[in-house]
């Protein structure tokens, strides 16, 4: 079988613990593999996000990255790497 990649971002970024939680003090997305000329654009969008909480991600990613700013694709990762903050907090 074949398998293809539709929409793929490279995500890269740097945390910082705080006493409010882990913070998102860089984060940088990569565009590889997108079907639409407008997705690559997204990609320099993220940098909206730094400082928010990574717990924070899932609702502020709707909020940040919107219309032409945004890729459901990209914006659904961030979302999920908002789910790491539970599993950091016990590291």
């Amino acid at each position: 079988s074949t398998e293809l990649v539709l929409h793929e971002y490279a995500l890269t970024g740097r945390l910082d613990r705080t006493d409010a939680g882990m913070v998102l003090v860089s984060v940088k997305a990569d565009p590889k593999v997108l079907p639409f000329t407008e997705c690559p654009a997204a990609a320099s969008e993220v940098i909206a996000l730094t400082g928010t909480l990574l717990r924070d991600l899932p609702a502020v990613v709707p909020v940040a990255l919107f219309g032409v700013a945004s890729c459901t694709h990209l914006n659904d990762l961030l979302r999920n790497v908002g789910g790491m903050a539970g599993l950091l907090a016990t590291a």
